[in-house]
């Protein structure tokens, strides 16, 4: 596996590699649960990812236009609405997402890049 997608993997769900230690160490400023890759666990069951991607959006889509959203891990009809706003604005910024409402890798990738750069997010 290229070095790059380890890192990127890293950063993802939230766990450290010996050789993503930066990566490692920006994740850790995103105060945010790690969201490790499950079977899927069912409608209606808390999954990590999207209890990881809710952390995420909160911190990227904030007060006082955005309400936060319960970071449960379900993924119901508000967490669903407020992705879709997401990619639509990331990809306002050029970021070419799937406008799906699922949190697949390259969105939480954006997501993480995002939360940790608020200040340049413009929804």
């Amino acid at each position: 596996m290229p070095a790059l997608l380890v890192v990127l993997c890293a950063a993802l769900f939230g766990v450290g590699t010996a050789g993503g230690a930066a990566a490692s160490a920006r994740v850790a400023e995103v105060d945010c649960p790690p969201g490790h890759l499950v079977p899927n666990p069912g409608p209606g069951q808390p999954n990590p990812v999207v209890r990881r991607g809710q952390c995420l959006l909160n911190l990227v889509l904030r007060p006082p236009e955005y309400e936060p959203l319960p970071v449960d891990g379900i993924s119901g009809p508000e967490t669903t609405r407020r992705l879709v706003r997401f990619q639509q604005c990331a990809n306002a910024l050029g970021a070419g997402l799937v406008v799906d409402g699922r949190f697949g890798m390259a969105t939480m990738l954006h997501l993480l890049w995002w939360a940790e750069h608020p200040e340049d997010f413009a929804c």
